[in-house]
């Protein structure tokens, strides 16, 4: 633990969001593990980014359960939702904000802060990408294109980058599992 960090003896539940950000964070999580109270549940949440860091480094092996939460898929939604649910989920998405949200601008924010969210977090800290607006316009132009070819040049052209660049985007991107 962290020099005066503490909680309540009688906490049930202790999360712990995006912690593998912090430095030494798997020492961090073994430790409190490893003293923590009989009654007390750890749950950590992160991005997808959390799984490549398990991978590496020491090892947390029988201390943790992986639990991947994936968007609706419609099969789900055909068991519970009204007639619209396959127009909507084409529209809005499979995950929960947007598909539920009371109206397309709520759901177009969440969607924009969440791409935001995974361009800063996922690909801008931990890939050797620096240059935001290319990233989220390269992301946007192969959203918009689902079921095309892909043509390097044409993306290219459409953001004044080089198609090195955009190579080198789309696997990032592919590696992040945004498909």
């Amino acid at each position: 633990m962290i020099k005066g960090e503490s909680w309540l003896q009688s906490t049930e539940l202790l999360i712990l969001d995006e912690l593998h950000k912090m430095p030494g964070w798997k020492n961090y999580l073994k430790g409190v593990f490893d003293t923590k109270p009989e009654n007390l549940k750890i749950l950590v949440t992160g991005s997808a980014r959390l799984d490549m860091f398990r991978q590496t480094g020491d090892s947390l092996a029988g201390r943790f359960f992986t639990h991947r939460l994936m968007p609706f898929s419609i099969a789900e939604l055909k068991q519970s939702a009204p007639s619209n649910t396959i127009e909507r989920f084409i529209q809005r998405g499979g995950f929960p904000e947007p598909f539920l949200a009371e109206n397309e601008v709520e759901a177009k924010r969440w969607r924009n802060q969440y791409v935001d969210g995974l361009i800063r977090t996922d690909i801008l800290d931990f890939e050797s990408i620096h240059d935001f607006r290319t990233t989220q316009m390269v992301f946007e132009l192969l959203r918009r294109r689902v079921g095309s070819p892909v043509s390097y040049a044409s993306i290219a052209r459409d953001v004044q980058a080089s198609p090195t660049t955009i190579i080198k985007y789309i696997q990032v991107s592919s590696r992040r599992r945004w498909h």
